[in-house]
């Protein structure tokens, strides 16, 4: 259990720090009128040096993305059902992930930007869910269909 949790820790800080750099790279072509920018400027404004503002972004989309990677733990319950699973994940990256999105980039925002953002979190775990529901559901299907062939077949 221990060399998983280093596992998704050392990944989460990869996938993190990947998807920070994506992210700044479309907000750039969107509202960096051709230039980079590698913080937001809010997050940038806290800070006599841009690359302190680029250390500290850096470092809390590595925290983001090891919280979301910890988190998976709780799929690993196997007392749990998906739906308790789904929204245990969803709270625990949720009290991250509020503060992470004030930080970085809703530091003046009004509250509406902030739940909006996490109905889109919100919304992606129902899809999620659904999807796994349905997937789920056709497996125990054909599982169903092979035992009851298996039960005719030993029968005759």
């Amino acid at each position: 259990m221990k060399h998983h949790i280093l596992e998704r820790f050392w990944i989460g800080i990869g996938v993190g720090t990947v998807i920070g750099t994506v992210i700044m790279i479309l907000i750039s072509y969107v509202h960096g009128d051709g230039a980079y920018m590698p913080v937001m400027p809010h997050l940038a404004a806290w800070f006599s040096r841009e690359v302190d503002g680029v250390a500290v972004q850096f470092l809390l989309f590595a925290l983001i993305g090891v919280v979301f990677a910890e988190a998976g733990i709780v799929f690993t319950v196997e007392k749990w059902s998906f739906v308790r699973k789904c929204l245990t994940h969803f709270f625990i990256t949720a009290v991250f992930f509020v503060p992470f999105l004030w930080l970085c980039y809703f530091w003046q925002a009004p509250i509406w930007q902030v739940l909006m953002i996490l109905g889109n979190l919100l919304l992606s775990y129902v899809i999620a869910w659904l999807t796994s529901y349905f997937a789920m559901r056709s497996e125990v299907r054909a599982i169903n269909t092979k035992i009851e062939e298996l039960r005719k077949n030993s029968h005759e």
